[in-house]
């Protein structure tokens, strides 16, 4: 998104802050499960088919590509996956990403 159109749809949530918005919105529920080795795991779900996200279709686009991309990981190949990623790799770790200046940054370098 930050390459072609020269925007960020978010400025991105850590797992902890994804829980917490889950909690506090009436359009989500989190369900306590277990995963395949029986290790705990919390799903997020929709409480509602109502609810229509606002999405451009370049977002909507963009988010089933990454959804078709990365739906069949485990934690750690997805994890792999995202800490291999540009922005990732030329950012200090807990800081906010610039994707559109990274995005720059990327397509110089190259």
């Amino acid at each position: 998104m930050s390459m072609a159109n020269r925007y960020q749809i978010s400025n991105g949530f850590n797992v902890e802050d994804i829980a917490l918005i889950a909690q506090n919105d009436p359009f989500f529920s989190i369900e306590s499960t277990t995963n395949m080795f029986g290790k705990d795991k919390e799903i997020v779900r929709l409480r509602t088919e109502k609810y229509i996200p606002s999405l451009t279709d370049d977002e909507q686009r963009i988010l089933d590509h990454i959804i078709k991309v990365t739906h069949t990981r485990y934690w750690n190949d997805f994890m792999e996956l995202v800490y291999s990623t540009y922005p990732i790799l030329k950012s200090e770790r807990y800081t906010d990403l610039d994707l559109i200046a990274l995005a720059k940054e990327y397509k110089n370098s190259g």
